[in-house]
């Protein structure tokens, strides 16, 4: 393999690495909100267990 080819691979495998980073700080992201959106949703609950009519506790 010529010195070419070999910075030529070199760069394909920076980039998928610099592709497989990105996704990763999506998920990252994703996963954040979604657990956001549970966080949220649990207060909710406890909201209506507490407004019900018999009263419910947490």
């Amino acid at each position: 393999m010529s010195t070419e080819e070999k910075l030529d691979h070199l760069k394909a495998l920076v980039e998928r690495l610099l592709e497989l980073s990105e996704r990763n700080d999506r998920a990252h992201i994703q996963i954040h909100e979604g657990i956001s959106k549970a966080f949220d949703q649990i207060e909710d609950l406890k909201k209506d267990v507490a407004n019900s009519k018999d009263g419910g506790t947490f």
